[in-house]
Order: structure tokens, then C-alpha cells, then sequence
């Protein structure tokens, strides 16, 4: 087998990150927009030493849970992976990546993983696009800087969409980013950046004239708190879905019999704030300042008193915490960049030995990872729920509850 030679072969899994995988003369091959079942004819674009990669040709016996994907650009533009695949296969196979990750990367026989959550809706849903330059605004290829012209997403929701027809005549350097946000009552900004490769990171709204503008804070209703949510900060892409983990961290602190709540990497303060009604008292710890800032005024604009927010580092930030918070008494809650947490936060957070530790990933190998390391430290895994935070695409969000293992 060599690049550029047409093979053909069956399609056994799907691998994460949306590639089927099949095997010629005995080498895994990796082929993007299949589905396990089916028989397909590739040609090979790279050889490796342990397996290949090709490019779909011809479907010659398609699954049953093919479909038509909605989107004229799938297949070039690389938001998607998934569009080809029936919703309800796509959550099965998500659940069965998460599950395999945690029993090949994170050493847990017989994960408990039950069916993933689905998303109220399956398109139209994401809240925030970013698009590239150089020239007219688009996506790019899937893992490539080659830009692919959009003229709508289908993703998106329908606010963004609307939007598109602004763009007309609008150029990017190559360096810049247009991002587009709303939230779900309907109010859309869009403004550029720098990218920190750049040298430095100047946003300027779109349309207005000050270079160096931000927008306002946009305000997204979540769990009966409007929170506050500036340009730069995160915050979950699909808030129905948001609404649904928001409960399920709830419903594990209260089955802990925790009385205070640690959130680790709280951004916004989403969780923290969120689940002040349920605790004594809520801690959140981010390094961002905007974030900090917009977290404390959503706290005070809702009179919630029973929560603090230190803007600091977890890995400095946590150490400096545990004086205050009796172990048996704390739920500490991670959800950290797609990176996972750092070890000296994993070691803090095992050290200080809460009753729980609830863990939030849209990465399942790494998640994987880190629950190996909470395992080693003493740690039980008691359910890994996914949650279909981004439908037609190969990401899983997933939220993992530890309990310390009896002795």
C-alpha cells in the first residue's frame, strides 16, 4: 500500500475525531466520512509506520444510518465530521469512544457510561463561529490553513446566519479572526481579532470605529441566573445543552453531601453561581480578569452572597483555598481547557481529598487521562455521562463524578 494507490475495504469503527477505520493488509486505515458497516473505496494519502490515512471515493455499501448532509460545504470545510451519520448514531458512537477511551487510556474495566444526552436541537444551535482570513471571512479545512467560503453554517443559529450577508466586501488580514456570537434571546455581535501569534491581541467591533472596541457583555439566561458573558470569556457554544449539564452537576453535588462547591476553572462562574442556591458556600477560581469581573457583577446583580471568586491561577489558587473548606464537606468541580488539568492541580485537588470530584471534558482521552491519574491517587470513577453538546461533529462533552474508593 502506497500513497496515491485506490484501495477498498470495510469500515469496522469510527475512531474520535470522526474518521472510520478499517484494515488493509493488516494496517489500520483511517477514512473521514465513513461509518462502521460500511464498504468503501479509498484512495491513500499517507503511509505510516503504524497506519494510514486515505480519502473516501465511493461508498460501495452504504449503512443504514446514512443521510444526506445538510450542508453544501461538508466534507471541505472542517466544522463537521458527522452530517453523513443519523443523529442517534452519532450519540452511540460518541458514548462508545467515551467508554473505550476510558478503558484503553484511563485503565477502568467496565466503564459506567450510559446513553448520551441528546441536544433539544441538531442543527442551529452553536452561539459563537470564529472565522479566518486572509480575504473574505470563512472556516478552514479540517486540520489545514487552507480558508473554505462559506455563506452560511449550519450549526449556527439561525441569528448568526442572518448575519452573513453583512460580511459582503469584508476582508480579513491574515493574522485576524472575525467572531460571531448571540445568545438565545436574539442579540448578535460581531467583532475581529489578532491572533496571539500576532504579537498581541487587539479586538475591534465590527462596524464601529474605534480600534480596540469591545462589544458589551451579552447576557445568557442559564438555570434562572442571567449571566453576564464578555466578548473574550468562554462560555458554553449550545446553552440548551449547558441547562442539562448545569442539572446534572447539581443532582451529583446533592447526592454527595457536600455543603461547599469548589469550581476549579469557572470562567463566567457558570457552575459556581449556578449551584449557590444548593450550597453553604461556593468557590470559583479562574485567571481570567474579564471573566472574574463579569462573574462577581452577574453575583451581586442577583444578590448571591455565598459565593466567592479568586482571580488567580487553580494551580496557585487551590493550595492557597483548602485551609478554608473541610474535606468531607467539599465537591470540587473541574473543567479545564481541552488540554485537561495540569498535574500540580490533580495533585492539589487528591491531596486535599474532597468527596467528590466532578470533572467536565469535551476531550475524552484526555479525560481519560486524568481519571487514570485520579484512579492511581485513590479515586473510583461512578458514572461518565456524555452529553451531545455538538451534534454533526466528533466532539463529546462529558461529565465524570469520583468518589474516593473505600479502604
Amino acid at each position: 500500500m502506497n500513497a496515491g494507490s485506490v484501495i477498498e475495504l470495510e469500515i469496522n469503527d469510527v475512531a474520535y475525531g470522526g474518521a472510520g477505520v478499517g484494515r488493509c493488509g493488516g494496517m489500520a486505515v483511517f477514512v473521514p466520512f465513513t461509518i462502521g458497516g460500511e464498504r468503501v473505496r479509498a484512495r491513500v494519502r499517507e503511509v505510516l509506520p503504524r497506519f494510514a490515512r486515505a480519502g473516501l471515493e465511493e461508498v460501495l455499501s452504504a449503512s443504514p444510518d446514512r443521510v444526506a448532509p445538510r450542508c453544501p460545504w461538508f466534507g471541505k470545510c472542517g466544522g463537521c465530521q458527522y452530517q453523513h451519520i443519523a443523529i442517534g448514531r452519532q450519540r452511540a458512537i460518541k458514548r462508545s469512544q467515551l467508554a473505550e477511551a476510558l478503558r484503553r487510556i484511563g485503565g477502568i474495566e467496565n466503564p459506567p457510561v450510559p446513553d448520551a444526552v441528546p441536544s433539544p436541537a441538531d442543527y442551529g444551535y452553536r452561539t459563537r463561529i470564529e472565522l479566518h482570513g486572509p480575504g473574505k471571512p470563512g472556516y478552514r479545512e479540517e486540520a489545514s490553513a487552507i480558508r473554505v467560503e462559506i455563506e452560511s453554517c449550519a450549526i449556527a443559529r439561525p441569528e448568526i446566519n442572518l448575519r452573513f450577508s453583512d460580511l459582503a466586501g469584508l476582508n480579513l488580514e491574515a493574522a485576524q479572526t472575525l467572531c460571531i456570537r448571540c445568545n438565545r434571546a436574539g442579540v448578535v455581535q460581531h467583532f475581529r481579532t489578532l491572533s496571539r501569534s500576532a504579537g498581541r491581541q487587539v479586538r475591534s467591533s465590527h462596524g464601529r470605529a474605534e480600534q480596540g472596541e469591545m462589544p458589551d457583555d451579552l447576557f445568557e439566561p442559564v438555570a434562572g441566573i442571567r449571566f453576564r458573558v464578555p466578548a473574550g470569556a468562554f462560555f458554553q457554544v449550545n446553552p440548551d445543552v449547558a441547562e442539562l449539564v448545569v442539572k446534572s452537576v447539581a443532582d451529583a453535588f446533592a447526592a454527595s453531601g457536600a455543603a461547599l462547591f469548589v469550581d476549579a476553572y469557572c470562567g463566567v462562574g457558570l457552575f459556581a453561581l449556578a449551584l449557590a442556591g444548593r450550597a453553604k458556600k461556593c468557590f470559583g477560581v479562574e485567571s481570567a480578569p474579564d471573566a472574574v469581573r463579569a462573574a462577581r457583577q452577574t453575583a451581586a446583580e442577583h444578590g448571591i452572597r455565598n459565593a466567592d471568586f479568586l482571580g488567580a491561577p487553580a494551580e496557585r489558587a487551590l493550595d492557597d483555598l483548602w485551609p478554608h473548606c473541610r474535606a468531607q464537606e467539599t465537591a470540587v468541580f473541574l473543567d479545564p481547557p481541552r488540554s485537561g488539568c495540569s498535574s500540580r492541580v490533580l495533585q492539589s485537588v487528591c491531596s486535599f481529598r474532597p468527596a467528590r470530584i466532578m470533572y467536565l471534558s469535551c476531550v475524552p482521552p484526555v479525560l481519560a487521562r486524568d481519571a487514570a491519574l485520579l484512579a492511581k491517587a485513590g479515586y473510583r470513577l461512578e458514572a461518565a455521562t456524555p452529553f451531545d453538546m455538538f451534534p454533526q461533529t466528533g466532539h463529546c462533552e462529558a461529565l465524570a463524578v469520583f468518589a474516593p474508593r473505600e479502604t
